[in-house]
């Protein structure tokens, strides 16, 4: 093939697809040279998924019908071809549409410089012989292209990489790294920012502990030969929700919970790699906080966060109740176990009543570190309140787990059976900040939510601490 003779770069970013006898021309919006990439990357992406590419990509509102009229001219220009695939559901027929690069979509990519002549040699082929894809690979092109969509929003997070496992630099099997690293562990997708490798491993569920615990063992070994170079893994299993399938995929959370439950003590895990388990449908916000260093946070940060809760806290409640931060003995380690201890602990007196204390612990949303903490902690409050035999539970300890917003508090998964002698409580740092710095504001009022069971959370209307 010749890649440049019908290619014209344009002065403005446009590329000029020039007619020949068989199709017709186009001139390229340059924004659309970036949905070519995401399609190469990508092999095949649903119709739906292109659309809100589109949409974000052109940065103005096009409708449905200007964005299928726009993918209309790219099919009729050879720069895409479209795959066909007849769904019956309770709604009925219909089918439904696929897209992938077609032959001068190709050409294009070559003269942006975006692959060599050799590459596309390579590939051409290849993706004209392409099928429609697997549930689970759809599935995963969906879920990252909702990822990218929502990197693209972040100032900080829009410069970022994103890759198939199989053909990335340091995950694929055509890597260039040694022999006894080479496609040792290849997730399913990789985001890519300075340091940090976010590897993306869909699940359908259909995976037992075996097999992620393997993943386990080669995710520490990649991680290991990863050290000297300063990079970071942050591997996130992103379990498949009605956000994607319309398939009976059963009870997500469990699912997600599980996964949690999978993994050892994230102690034996190595400082550069970290472990999340989230629904599909929650991921996107994970990714732009790992991508942009919000993400994980470090045990002093944390620290200095509960910190910041109480000082927000003595402000709204406005003296009503006075502050005692201390380190009990019975939760504070100082051994190899220190780095499961809370965050903070502190007491609430309101005068003429019992003391209230809390073990506080900074939870990140799809942590299982997070998860590792809360529980360690959860058995250390049973185990000291289980030994105490004062009334009212005077001196007994409650968990309070602050997220960094409401809805993180909301959708987190924490699945723990709750002992009798514990009450786990739940609140976030954001809503009790608006409120400090708008006390006259009685539209914002911090939640207090009590764990009740593993999986049903209830608002304590008027709580006190």
């Amino acid at each position: 093939m010749n890649y440049n003779s019908e290619i014209m770069l344009l002065d403005k970013g446009g590329i000029h697809v020039k007619r020949t006898s068989q199709q017709a021309g186009v001139i390229l919006h340059d924004y659309e040279r970036i949905l070519l990439q995401h399609l190469h990357v990508h092999r095949t992406m649903r119709a739906s998924s292109v659309h809100k590419l589109y949409t974000m990509l052109s940065k103005k509102k096009l409708s449905k019908v200007n964005i299928s009229h726009r993918l209309s001219k790219l099919l009729n220009s050879g720069v895409l071809s479209r795959m066909e695939e007849q769904i019956s559901d309770v709604e009925g027929r219909f089918i439904r549409y696929s897209y992938k690069l077609g032959d001068r979509g190709f050409d294009v990519l070559v003269s942006m410089g975006y692959l060599t002549i050799s590459e596309a040699n390579k590939q051409v082929a290849a993706y004209r012989n392409l099928k429609l894809p697997s549930y689970h690979t759809k599935a995963s092109s969906i879920i990252c292209n909702h990822i990218a969509i929502e990197c693209m929003k972040d100032d900080s997070a829009s410069v970022m990489k994103m890759s198939r496992g199989n053909t990335h630099s340091e995950f694929g099997t055509t890597s260039d790294v040694t022999t006894e690293m080479k496609g040792i562990v290849i997730p399913d997708y990789v985001f890519e920012n300075n340091n940090c490798y976010v590897t993306i491993e869909i699940d359908t569920g259909r995976q037992r502990s075996h097999i992620i615990k393997s993943k386990y063992e080669r995710y520490k070994k990649k991680a290991a030969s990863l050290k000297e170079s300063g990079k970071s893994i942050m591997c996130v299993f992103v379990v498949v929700d009605d956000s994607v399938s319309n398939e009976q995929l059963g009870d997500r959370a469990k699912r997600v919970n599980s996964l949690k439950n999978m993994f050892p003590p994230f102690n034996d895990w190595g400082d550069n790699l970290h472990f999340y388990a989230i629904r599909a449908i929650h991921a996107p916000q994970l990714i732009v906080k790992l991508l942009t260093g919000k993400e994980p946070i470090p045990k002093l940060s944390r620290e200095f966060l509960c910190d910041d809760w109480i000082d927000s806290v003595k402000v709204v409640e406005n003296n009503r109740i006075t502050v005692s931060r201390y380190n009990p003995s019975q939760f504070v380690y100082s051994n190899s176990a220190e780095h499961m201890n809370a965050d903070g602990f502190v007491q609430f007196t309101e005068k003429g009543k019992y003391p209230k204390s809390y073990a506080l612990i900074f939870m990140q949303e799809g942590s299982v570190s997070s998860y590792q903490t809360y529980q360690t902690n959860l058995l250390r409050a049973e185990q000291y309140n289980d030994s105490i035999q004062e009334v009212d539970n005077i001196a007994s300890y409650k968990i309070m787990l602050i997220y960094d917003k409401s809805l993180n508090a909301t959708n987190d998964i924490i699945a723990l059976n709750i002992p009798e002698v514990v009450s786990v409580l739940i609140t976030d740092i954001s809503s009790w900040q608006q409120r400090q710095f708008n006390l006259s504001d009685t539209s914002i009022e911090p939640k207090i939510i009590e764990l009740v069971t593993p999986f049903k959370k209830v608002t304590k209307e008027g709580y006190h601490l």
